[in-house]
């Protein structure tokens, strides 16, 4: 199936909506999953909990549910059945538009991580920042003890730009919190050969 401005090679973006609820649910009620994006005191969650997140998500700038392609035999190449595998947005300030600069968040389930979906996802995330949305900027912030996202945001082409020592107190210790940038030409200088992921 050709790539699309809602698909790259394994993955499919859709809409956040209200049957997602279950799946933002099992994401914030399993710890390490929901420590790698909230640095917060981990506590049980209800489910309006999850509503609510649903809400935040699908009222920033770009809010998406991560599908992966699944091919049923029983189907023929258009038609395909997708599993939810996860969750990225783009968020910017209402006030601070012509800055032209937005904050990427991304949450795959664990079963699903380390399988490069996250790479794709942010890859097609951000060609649509840089080239449907015209930013000149996206940024991401990661925890010191996620060191694997870390090293994906940099293979990216993420520069780190800033850190907070020892600002996030977690399983028992202090933690650094890194601030990450890239930007259009530095998007633009490292894959401008291999675009587009995006096709319409």
């Amino acid at each position: 199936m050709q790539n699309t401005v809602w698909a790259s090679e394994r993955l499919v973006f859709r809409a956040i909506e209200p049957g997602d609820d279950a799946i933002l649910y099992k994401f914030k009620t399993d710890p390490p999953t929901h420590l790698n994006v909230l640095a917060n005191i981990p506590a049980p969650v209800s489910k309006k909990t999850a509503a609510a997140l649903r809400e935040y998500l699908s009222s920033q700038m770009l809010g998406v549910a991560i599908t992966l392609r699944q091919k049923d035999d029983d189907d023929d190449d258009d038609d395909n059945k997708v599993t939810t595998i996860g969750f990225t947005v783009l968020r910017m300030d209402n006030k601070e538009h012509h800055h032209r600069c937005a904050a990427v968040g991304i949450s795959l389930g664990k079963e699903y991580q380390g399988k490069g979906y996250g790479s794709e996802a942010l890859r097609w995330l951000l060609e649509w920042g840089f080239l449907y949305a015209n930013l000149h900027r996206i940024e991401i912030t990661v925890y010191g003890w996620n060191s694997g996202a870390r090293r994906l945001y940099e293979k990216l082409g993420f520069v780190q730009e800033g850190v907070r020592r020892k600002a996030l107190w977690f399983n028992g210790q202090w933690w650094d919190d890194f601030s990450l940038g890239l930007l259009k030409e530095e998007w633009e200088e490292k894959y401008g050969s291999a675009r587009p992921l995006i096709t319409t």
